[in-house]
C-alpha cells in the first residue's frame, strides 16, 4: 500500500505506517496541492513549484512551474519565470 500525503509538515518520505496488520504503508510523495488526473497526469505541488505525477504516483514532469493547469488535448497551460505557455505530456514547451 502506498500513501500520498497532502500537506503534512510532520511526516517525511521515510515514515512508515501500519494501517492494516502486516501491510506497511510508505509515504512516497508529500504534496501541498493536487488536482485531478487528466490524460494520465495530474498537476501537483510539493512546495512552491508545480509539476505533474503519473498514475503510478511518480514525477512525470519535475516541479518547475509557478502555475500548472490540467492537460487537455495533450497540452497544459503553465507559468514559469513569469511567462505563460503550453507544454506537452513530456513537459516540453510547445507554445
Amino acid at each position: 500500500m502506498i500513501l500520498i500525503v497532502l500537506c503534512d509538515q510532520f511526516l517525511s518520505s521515510s515514515d512508515v505506517f501500519l494501517p492494516q496488520a502486516g501491510h506497511p504503508t510508505r509515504i512516497i510523495l508529500k504534496l501541498c496541492n493536487a488536482c485531478s488526473f487528466n490524460e494520465g497526469l495530474a498537476p501537483v505541488s510539493g512546495s512552491k513549484r508545480w509539476g505533474y505525477i503519473n498514475t503510478a504516483s511518480q514525477w512525470a514532469i519535475a516541479p518547475q512551474f509557478s502555475v500548472a493547469g490540467s492537460l487537455s488535448e495533450g497540452l497544459a497551460a503553465v507559468k514559469r519565470d513569469g511567462k505563460f505557455g503550453l507544454i506537452n505530456q513530456a513537459g516540453k514547451l510547445v507554445i
